[in-house]
């Protein structure tokens, strides 16, 4: 498909720093890769980097470049890769392996190491401290950050912590954190703390700018409104060393705020550089859809329906509903009457479990703390198609109870620490987790039957041969468990989502269900339908926006009766077609 006029402005024609104002559907993604694949053809000398928040939009880039057979693309002195490995190679890597005479290691966060929890000197049995709950300044003194401490830690040690014990802590945590940095192990947080530091110093930052600008010429950030501070006042950086920065997102998808995003400040910077291009043409979603798009949107940018579904009239339909039983069949009915499938439709919502009450599955979790009811979940869950979200995490469960098997219970340790700890592989742990759910249904065998196959199964696993496995914890489900994983209809009416997990993804039909407990004011603060009334910003307007952009031909609004009336006077007043089912 040829490049429309807007996305021949992102890949020929910018020559200075710019945000492109991306609808959703708009093609950015492809047009990104195209101006990248062009720049890095036509740069003599110097590198073109392109990063993004997260490896699925990374590799969705490399599958881009790979296709059109342009490998060097992916080579030095150019760059793909999300902004975290970016900051850690070029900004991080240079000054730490002159200060400590090692490579940096980065690692997703502390929980990643062993090494980065211990034990108060008391007698008392606690839990140990984590280093993730506290703060370092740049000389390494720790402050601990009580908010931190999760509800799991226990009364008792949080009194040791904010009382007796904190100095004691504090001076632990310095000394632990002084040794890892040492070792050359660096959590993306602090790798970023790290570079935000050494940019601003005089002597540190000149270094760092001679060697970025030295390797880049441009520096594309796909994604840009999930930026954080540090992120942001590295590309200010950048710009100030002539490095051009160019900027592609959506500001009302940054629903990211408890990961550090900062819209407003994002917006701030974004308006300040030199250029500003929209992309309005949406070749994902029919008019109505577009329109409720343009509605919730906080900015002035208007997306235009340009695609296969620009002729489709189809009104978003508004399903009214007294209680969650209501919305599966309601939904079923609703995409039947227009000619799609349950296997066309996705249905989302903020909260995983009003999502899980829409499909009429409940939230009542059937696996408890059962470690083969939890290979029986798994297992259904691979083979009916659950989205890609809930696949993972019931594998992931699966997972950590071989690891339990081989290396005992590991209380509040993460996975990845106790298998870097015992010398297992993660990928041939995933695998194993994989193979143990997809070799054995339940089908007419006992939960007893069933348990023994288990622990056969976990037997025959390629172990590391340093492991001693004890399967004996693959214990059968009571008979009530036992009749709730295996009966008929556990299996879910549709296909379910939160908002978060379907982020980046379209759907032929998504239906969007708001809460009962969505009521005006709530002690939680605004909600979606606040924001969207009284036209202010928030990210709980940002999520409802996502959620709705994912559809391309059909939106469904599941909503509690209490506030029907409410959604058809929005759609009402910001001209949305619609019809009231």
């Amino acid at each position: 498909m040829s490049l429309t006029e807007q996305q021949k402005k992102l890949v020929y024609e910018l020559d200075d720093s710019a945000f492109v104002v991306a609808c959703p559907g708009a093609g950015k993604t492809r047009a990104a890769v195209g101006r990248y694949l062009r720049r890095c053809a036509e740069e003599p000398r110097k590198g073109v980097a392109l990063v993004s928040f997260t490896n699925a939009a990374i590799d969705e880039v490399r599958e881009r470049c790979t296709q059109q057979n342009e490998q060097n693309a992916l080579r030095a002195p150019h760059f793909v890769g999300t902004f975290d490995s970016f900051i850690h190679r070029f900004v991080v890597s240079p000054v730490y392996r002159s200060m400590y005479h090692t490579t940096p290691r980065l690692i997703q966060s502390w929980a990643d190491t062993k090494a980065s929890s211990f034990r108060l000197g008391i007698r008392a049995a606690v839990p140990d401290v984590q280093l993730s709950w506290f703060d370092f300044d740049i000389a390494g003194r720790a402050t601990l950050c009580p908010s931190r401490i999760p509800v799991t830690a226990g009364t008792r040690l949080r009194g040791f912590l904010e009382g007796s014990r904190r100095q004691e802590a504090e001076n632990r945590a310095g000394s632990i954190y002084h040794a890892l940095l040492a070792a050359g192990t660096v959590p993306c947080d602090v790798s970023r703390f790290l570079a935000s530091a050494w940019i601003n110093d005089p002597v540190v930052g000149e270094l760092i700018g001679r060697l970025v600008s030295d390797r880049f010429s441009e520096v594309m950030v796909d994604e840009a409104q999930d930026c954080g501070e540090d992120e942001l006042g590295l590309l200010d950086f950048l710009r100030g060393r002539a490095v051009r920065v160019l900027m592609v997102g959506d500001l009302d998808q940054s629903i990211y705020e408890f990961r550090r995003a900062v819209p407003e400040k994002v917006r701030a910077f974004a308006l300040g550089l030199p250029v500003q291009l929209p992309l309005t043409d949406n070749f994902r979603s029919t008019p109505a859809i577009c329109a409720l798009n343009n509605a919730l949107r906080m900015g002035s940018t208007i997306d235009i329906s340009r695609g296969p579904h620009a002729s489709d009239q189809t009104p978003v339909q508004v399903l009214s509903y007294a209680t969650p039983a209501d919305i599966a069949p309601s939904i079923l009915a609703t995409i039947d009457r227009h000619g799609l499938e349950t296997r066309d439709t996705m249905v989302v919502s903020h909260r995983t479990a009003d999502a899980m009450k829409a499909v009429g599955i409940g939230t009542t979790d059937p696996v408890g703390n059962n470690r083969v009811a939890a290979v029986v979940d798994a297992g259904r869950k691979l083979r009916e198609g659950a989205d890609n979200r809930t696949r993972l995490t019931a594998v992931e469960r699966v997972a950590s109870y071989l690891v339990e098997a081989a290396v005992g219970a590991f209380g509040h340790k993460s996975v990845e620490a106790v298998c870097e700890e015992h010398g297992i592989d993660r990928r041939w742990l995933r695998d194993a987790a994989l193979r143990l759910s997809q070799s054995l249904t339940p089908d007419s065998m006992a939960p007893s039957e069933f348990a023994a196959a288990v622990r056969a199964r976990v037997n025959s696993l390629d172990w590391p041969a340093q492991l001693t496995v004890d399967a004996s914890i693959f214990r059968a489900p009571t008979a009530t468990v036992w009749a709730n994983l295996t009966k008929a209809d556990v299996r879910p009416a549709l296909p379910f989502s939160t908002i978060h997990g379907v982020k980046g993804q379209q759907f032929p039909a998504i239906a969007l269900v708001l809460p009962s407990q969505n009521n005006r004011r709530s002690n939680s603060g605004p909600t979606a339908l606040d924001h969207w009334e009284d036209n202010t910003a928030g990210e709980p307007r940002r999520v409802l926006y996502v959620g709705a952009s994912r559809a391309q031909r059909l939106l469904l609004l599941l909503t509690p009766k209490a506030q029907t009336q409410r959604v058809l006077r929005l759609l009402t007043r910001d001209a949305v077609p619609f019809h009231a089912v």
